[in-house]
Order: structure tokens, then C-alpha cells, then sequence
């Protein structure tokens, strides 16, 4: 009689990469071989690339080469904890309640985030890139030396920053910081196929075209 040793540890593996996470899980309990075939860290590791591809997550949102089975299980089970979450939650449309505020697990104090300047107008705003580690904030430097709405007084800048792993108490790390080419350029954001590069993209808008500039790449 066959058992489930005589299958090739690839097979368990091509087997992991097309179950759900959680599937892989439940299926590693079921006898001593199959724990040792698929509760090991390359086989999680995979999993998780082929989870953050699918998602269009950033791979290096993750330290994935020192994380352990449980870290890299949590975060490749992470998009279906969610979708779990609201298929429970969900009710029909008539029975909804009104919205209530959603209490934050945990908190930090932001103590070098980027200053909006109301009274120039100048507002920060922020992209969250997909993965939860990394931040842009476009935002402006001001030149206190020089009168307000002098020229070069506000300089507009982009800053790419860390905001460490998922449950990370640590102050975010600016990581880089580019000016901008115009006061007034539109930001667009993208995350390159292969999820382990980011782009930021400017575009210069003039009237009825715009010319876009890739003026951060991370890592370059």
C-alpha cells in the first residue's frame, strides 16, 4: 500500500503552492510525513512569494530569509485571515448599523511625520505601498530664511520610509528623500510585476498633457 512518503517532496510541494495557506496548515497536522514535508521554511517561503504575487504586495516588505515557520504561516495566511473576517461579519444591506469607530490594536507617535503648511496651501499626503512596510509621504520643506511666499521658499519632496515590521514599536526610518521637479506635480504611485521594486512616479501636468518622470525607484 502507498503512502504519503513515497511522493516526491516536490509534489508536496507543487501541492502547497496551489492549496490555501490555511489548507497547507490543516494538512501538515494530519500525520508525522506530512508535517516534515511541509512545515519547513522553504516551503513557507514559496508560499508567501506566491501569495504577495498574487496580492501585489512588496516583497521586501518582509525580512522573509529571518523569519520563522510561524512568522512566514501568519503573514501568507494574512489576505484570507481578512477575507474570513468579513465574510463573518458581513450582513445584508438593510441590516446594517450605523458605523461605529474601529478601536486601532495598537498606536504609534509619528514624531518625524512630514507637517502640512495650511496657511501656504501646502498639504502632506501619503501612499501606503501594498505589503504595510513602506510609506511614501509628499510633503515640503520650508526655507525659514527666506520670506513666505518668496520663491524657493517651499520646496516639494518625496520621501520613501520604513515603518518596520508588522507590530514594530520603532520610530519609521527615512530611507530616501527626492525633491521634486515642480511644485506642483501629481503624484503617481506603482509597484513593479515582480513586486520586489518600487517606482514613484512625477508627472509635470501642462494644460492638456503631462510628462511623467520616475524620480524614486527603491531599492535601486
Amino acid at each position: 500500500m502507498s503512502s504519503t512518503v513515497d511522493l516526491p517532496m516536490e509534489i508536496w510541494v507543487k501541492i502547497a503552492l496551489d492549496a490555501d495557506p490555511f489548507d497547507v496548515v490543516f494538512l501538515a497536522q494530519t500525520c508525522t510525513a506530512l508535517y516534515t514535508f511541509l512545515a519547513n521554511e522553504s516551503v513557507w517561503m514559496a508560499i508567501l512569494g506566491n501569495v504577495m504575487r498574487k496580492y501585489g504586495d512588496f516583497m521586501v516588505s518582509y525580512s522573509i530569509d529571518e523569519m520563522s515557520v510561524q512568522a512566514l504561516q501568519k503573514a501568507a495566511s494574512g489576505p484570507y485571515r481578512w477575507k474570513a473576517l468579513l465574510e463573518k461579519l458581513a450582513v445584508p444591506d438593510h441590516e446594517i448599523a450605523p458605523t461605529l469607530p474601529i478601536q486601532p490594536v495598537m498606536t504609534r507617535e509619528w514624531h518625524g511625520a512630514p507637517k502640512d503648511f495650511g496657511d501656504l496651501h501646502y498639504q502632506a499626503n501619503y501612499y501606503l505601498v501594498p505589503g504595510g512596510r513602506f510609506l511614501v509621504s509628499q510633503g515640503f520643506e520650508v526655507d525659514e530664511s527666506l520670506p513666505p511666499y518668496s520663491e524657493g521658499c517651499v520646496q516639494p519632496i518625496v520621501t520613501l520610509w520604513d515603518l518596520g515590521a508588522s507590530g514594530s514599536e520603532d520610530q519609521p526610518i527615512r530611507l530616501t528623500t527626492k525633491v521634486l521637479a515642480h511644485l506642483r506635480s501629481y503624484m503617481g504611485f506603482s509597484v513593479a510585476k515582480k513586486t520586489d521594486r518600487f517606482r514613484l512616479i512625477e508627472s509635470l501636468k501642462f494644460n492638456d498633457f503631462a510628462i511623467n518622470l520616475a524620480c524614486l525607484i527603491y531599492p535601486d
